[in-house]
């Protein structure tokens, strides 16, 4: 009977000195969640959609198709629509972003305009298309990034004119070449898609031609300006 009791005891003691042991042993803190860093390198795919503003300039070398005033410059003024795609891929480096892209754009950009100088006529412009291919600069605040923009640009436009009631037409249709630049932001708020605004301006330059008509031999000198603001989206692989 001793026996038991002693061996009772014992087991006893020996329970609650290792329930003490293992109360004084360090509790081992649960894994820390590391948040995803985001990362804008790599390539992406995309469309865009928005408005566009031209603004263009026809001088004539014969006053007599001025704008009222031999030697005057005439304006003719839209807006339209513009949307199109885009194709890039981007570096970064810490908070730099760097980026290449290319993109075209289909835009509603004409106008009809009339002017009543000695003769009177109608001068008419159209902006087909437009495409770029732009460098990108852009500082990257995690899923934010803001960026500048510039490169090359290309322009499809079909302008010129006509004398109402009388012989003589002059029209150009032809791709000239220019300037871009810009800037924008863009959020990514997907693994596979980001989102973005931007502002763009097509400097296209100044192009001359001369044509021969019933009337006579005209020279004419085109210029054309775009501004573009555009809401974008990209796939990112």
């Amino acid at each position: 009977m001793k026996s038991r009791l002693f061996l009772l005891s014992t087991v006893s003691a020996l329970a609650l000195a290792g329930n003490a042991f293992a109360a004084d042993l360090p509790v081992k803190a649960p894994p820390q969640v590391v948040a995803a860093v985001t990362s804008w390198t790599g390539p992406y795919i995309g469309a865009h959609g928005g408005i566009g503003w031209l603004r263009a300039k026809q001088t004539v070398s014969d006053g007599v198709f001025a704008c009222g005033l031999e030697g005057a410059t005439c304006d003719v003024n839209t807006t339209g629509a513009v949307f199109g795609g885009q194709l890039g891929y981007n570096w970064q480096q810490r908070e730099w972003v760097f980026g290449l892209e290319v993109d075209g754009s289909w835009t509603g950009l004409k106008e009809t305009k009339s002017f009543a100088p000695a003769f009177p006529h109608i001068k008419n412009e159209k902006i087909d298309w437009l495409a770029s291919a732009r460098a990108r600069l852009g500082w990257a605040m995690g899923d934010t990034l803001f960026y500048a923009t510039g490169g090359v640009a290309f322009a499809n436009f079909n302008a010129g004119w006509t004398q109402i009631g009388g012989g003589a037409r002059f029209q150009l249709d032809t791709t000239t070449v220019g300037w871009v630049a810009g800037g924008g932001i863009e959020r990514i708020f997907t693994r596979h898609w980001s989102a973005r605004a931007e502002f763009l301006h097509y400097g296209l330059g100044k192009k001359t031609a001369t044509g021969v008509t019933p009337a006579g031999t005209y020279t004419t000198a085109f210029r054309h300006d775009v501004s573009v603001v555009r809401l974008g989206i990209n796939f990112r692989p």
